[in-house]
């Protein structure tokens, strides 16, 4: 018997929703996200969070760009590449297909 996978996405619809509830909960309690947003230690804090993603994306950017040139490119997608470009995509079923 064989079994299906479970839908793994999340659904934008769902997001929009959950985004709305929320902003209904935070009315009823009276807060005002204008406010909260243009306070200074948000701002502070948002600018923190921006200087340490700025710096993690610095420091892994070498290594997946050196993975990408060294490894993944030239031994997995470029002969995939290949294979469907020589033998057309009907032929080429799998990736060991495509590789021998």
């Amino acid at each position: 018997m064989q079994t299906f996978p479970k839908n793994k996405q999340g659904g934008f619809i769902k997001a929009v929703i959950f985004v709305v509830i929320v902003l209904i909960i935070l009315s009823y309690f009276g807060l005002n996200m204008k406010g909260v947003t243009e306070g200074e230690t948000f701002q502070d804090n948002l600018d923190a969070a921006f200087s340490v993603s700025r710096k993690v994306y610095d420091f892994v950017k070498p290594v997946f760009t050196f993975l990408w040139e060294k490894a993944l490119e030239p031994y997995i997608f470029s002969p995939i590449k290949n294979a469907i470009e020589n033998r057309g995509v009907e032929q080429a079923t799998s990736t060991i297909d495509m590789i021998q």
